[in-house]
């Protein structure tokens, strides 16, 4: 489960692209199904990182990923 919650987020990265990774380079499209999953992923991201816990007790975070 923990593996494919990175993964998302990996692909979210891919997805949205990062300035200084892309060097000014356009938004590439990514696979449509990917595309749609963006928000809702994007959402979690910001989710997680606006409530952090600590390490060992991350039971909001536990829940969100479940």
């Amino acid at each position: 489960m923990v593996s494919r919650c990175i993964c998302m987020l990996i692909i979210l990265g891919l997805a949205i692209g990062k300035p200084a990774l892309a060097a000014g380079a356009q938004r590439v499209q990514a696979v449509p199904e990917i595309e749609a999953l963006v928000p809702e992923i994007e959402g979690l991201y910001r989710d997680l990182h606006e409530h952090p816990e600590l390490a060992f007790h991350e039971e909001r975070t536990a829940s969100a990923l479940a």
